[in-house]
């Protein structure tokens, strides 16, 4: 009875093997000839699952070569920036230059039109330095003796009365500007011919002193040189008085107290007409 079973599991084990030998062989055949009822849906098969493998795979490089391509994008949207950041500066630069000689030139047009009516010689000077201490009102300018400069010279600017020259040096010399406290100018109110002698305040200011208690004077009227101190021409504008009251201390109530503000501003000079004292107007 054993026997017999074993002659059984041997006959199946046998047809098993030549059943898959002859698949084996069918398959074989089938892929060279590239087709085949048999294997063809085998073939197919294997083409999607090889077509499905390949599919995944390419997934993520199809998204790394995006990245990579916008990484590359990005970096020359980056260059074009900088590229048109410098392009910006550099059209700025050139903008506050042109503005800086134009204005330029409007100070420098006024200077000549100053020096056309009061025939002054052409020496015009460039403020190169400053006291910043709080009792002395100077500017130093680039011109001395070398150019003619002298002690006692006037500086003018704008429209009107900056200054004197108090040391000349051979290059440079040291101006006193009309605000300092040293500086006294005479001069009168344009409208109501009131006389006065403009001092030095600090900061920028001047009062005018020796005005008399009845005299008319009121905010908003022109100071002009009077031209009574030998040293300005008559006629010069100097400023614009600013407040008016009774003067304090003794002898106050016999002047009244006046500020004028100077017609240009001490703080921003940057070029002056410096000339000779007292030159007569139009040559006469």
């Amino acid at each position: 009875m054993a026997q017999r079973n074993n002659k059984r599991s041997l006959q199946r084990r046998t047809t098993v093997t030549l059943v898959l030998v002859l698949l084996l062989i069918f398959l074989v055949v089938g892929i060279r000839t590239k087709g085949g009822w048999i294997v063809a849906p085998a073939v197919r098969f294997i083409t999607d699952v090889s077509g499905a493998i390949e599919e995944v795979f390419d997934i993520p490089i199809q998204g790394l070569r995006h990245i990579y391509q916008r990484y590359l994008h990005l970096q020359e949207v980056a260059e074009e920036n900088v590229r048109l950041r410098l392009e910006i500066e550099k059209l700025k630069s050139e903008l506050v230059q042109y503005r800086e000689a134009q204005i330029e030139n409007i100070r420098l047009r006024k200077l000549l039109k100053l020096q056309e009516r009061w025939q002054l010689p052409p020496l015009v000077a460039h403020v190169v330095g400053a006291d910043v201490t709080p009792w002395l009102d100077s500017v130093v300018i680039d011109v001395g003796s070398k150019a003619g400069v002298k002690e006692g010279f006037i500086l003018l600017a704008g429209a009107g009365v900056v200054g004197q020259v108090v040391k000349s040096g051979l290059f440079y010399s040291q101006a006193m500007l009309i605000s300092d406290r040293n500086s006294a100018v005479a001069v009168i109110v344009q409208r109501s011919r009131a006389r006065g002698v403009l001092k030095g305040q600090g900061r920028g200011l001047c009062r005018l002193e020796y005005v008399a208690a009845g005299a008319d004077v009121r905010p908003g009227d022109v100071v002009i040189t009077s031209g009574l101190d030998g040293i300005f021409p008559k006629g010069l504008l100097v400023g614009t008085v600013v407040t008016v009251g009774r003067g304090n201390g003794a002898g106050g109530t016999l002047f009244k107290e006046v500020v004028v503000r100077p017609d240009v501003d001490l703080s921003k000079l940057e070029e002056v007409l410096v000339t000779a004292p007292k030159l007569p107007r139009n040559g006469k």
